[in-house]
């Protein structure tokens, strides 16, 4: 991500806070689950198993070069608002891709990590490995399915939540992480955004 300076200041002067700056050991504490105290504290086997899980998964968004770019140094402690939407704190992300927390625990496992969202519970997201941004609806999805429009008839369809599914639930915004931030902070997506809000 080449306009990371620029990035941070337009976030410090809409948030009135200073951006995040955090090597990967910072970030990984922030983000993942300490398998070695959740082993330690004597939590179940199949617990640590899901969370050993969930820290691969997350690994890949924090080694991926934008997407690992943007949670390292142009997130906030608070998060901030732009374009009608809130890009979310680190906590926040994380907490958005819990287990049972949909949409975004359910879109998780098949590589899309929220990082910002609205105030009806849709999800501004980024997907692995191609760093697209994608609007993820909370009627969308459930622990077993996928709702989305088909594109040829106009009609609702209902899928299994699956691989080959889960991008007919996505709504696309953006192929390119970078310049939709730029659009976002300076307002240029309220009115796109607020349609799917």
């Amino acid at each position: 991500m080449n306009s990371i300076p620029q990035l941070r200041a337009l976030i410090e002067q809409r948030s009135n806070c200073s951006v995040l700056n955090l090597d990967d050991t910072a970030l990984r504490s922030l983000l993942c689950y300490d398998l070695d105290e959740m082993r330690r504290s004597g939590f179940d086997p199949s617990t640590i198993e899901y969370h050993q899980q969930f820290n691969k998964r997350m690994e890949m968004f924090i080694t991926h070069p934008q997407i690992g770019a943007y949670l390292r140094h142009l997130t906030t402690r608070d998060g901030v608002e732009a374009s009608g939407i809130g890009l979310m704190p680190l906590e926040s992300i994380k907490e958005s891709v819990g287990e049972d927390c949909g949409p975004g625990g359910y879109i998780f496992p098949f590589g899309y990590l929220p990082i910002g969202g609205s105030t009806g519970g849709n999800l501004l997201c980024v997907n692995l490995p191609s760093g697209e941004v994608g609007w993820a609806d909370h009627e969308g999805f459930s622990d077993d399915s996928v709702n989305y429009r088909d594109d040829a008839t106009g009609e609702w369809r209902t899928a299994e939540l699956a691989d080959e599914n889960i991008k007919k639930g996505i709504i696309p915004l953006s192929y390119d992480l970078e310049p939709f931030l730029h659009d976002l902070l300076n307002d240029r997506l309220t009115a796109k955004l607020a349609v799917l809000a």
